[in-house]
Parts: structure tokens; sequence; C-alpha cells
């Protein structure tokens, strides 16, 4: 992991995968700031995004690997999934995921109309 500051929050963004972690709370302060998703820093290739997303286990960087995280989808987006760790309360977003997140496009409004459609 290396840290990636912006707009006077730290974050850690994996070198390997280009994952970020965020802890508790810090990727709200980010999703409001102009510009932030620039914390992503190179998107990794589609292959690597896909094998991500399908690992059923993902333990917490923070609390040393003994806490299994919980897979999350953000509310209204639901096509980005996340960990969450139940003890220190931070996340981990894939990479471009938090670029996603980060903007509620008309696609998103559109996806969660037809969702409400089909229940």
């Amino acid at each position: 992991m290396a840290q990636v500051t912006y707009g006077g929050v730290t974050v850690d963004r994996c070198t390997g995968c280009s994952g970020i972690w965020f802890d508790f709370h810090e990727e709200a302060k980010l999703k409001e700031m102009r510009g932030s998703q620039a914390i992503e820093g190179e998107k990794p290739p589609a292959d690597l995004a896909r094998r991500l997303n399908s690992m059923p286990y993902v333990s917490c960087p923070r609390c040393e690997g003994h806490i299994e995280m919980t897979r999350l989808v953000v509310n209204n987006q639901n096509h980005i999934w996340y960990e969450s760790c139940p003890s220190c309360r931070g996340i981990y977003f894939d990479a471009g995921e938090f670029a996603d997140f980060r903007l509620y496009t008309p696609l998103d409004i559109i996806r969660n109309l037809f969702a409400r459609g089909r229940t």
C-alpha cells in the first residue's frame, strides 16, 4: 500500500491492484471534494478487476488479517460492491469503484428505476 493524499485526506492505495483503503468515513469526505477521483491513479487491466470482484474472502488490512470483511453494496448504486471491516469500520474499494461511487449519474437513476420495477 502507498499513501495518497487529496484535500488533506490521506488514504492507502494498493500498488498492485490500485484498490483503495479508506479509514472510517474518509470516503464520505473525499466524495464531496471536486476532483478527488484523482486518488484512483492508473486503472488496472479489466481481467484483474473481474478476478478481484470474484474473491470470496477478503481480510482487513488494518486488523492484521484476522478479521473477514463484509461485502456490501452502495445504496442507490447497487452495481458498486465494496468490502467493510466490522471491527475498525474501514472500507475497501476495488480500482475504479471510488470514481464511480463519487458520481451519482443519470445511469444510476435509470438502474434504480428498473430495479424497483422488478420488485
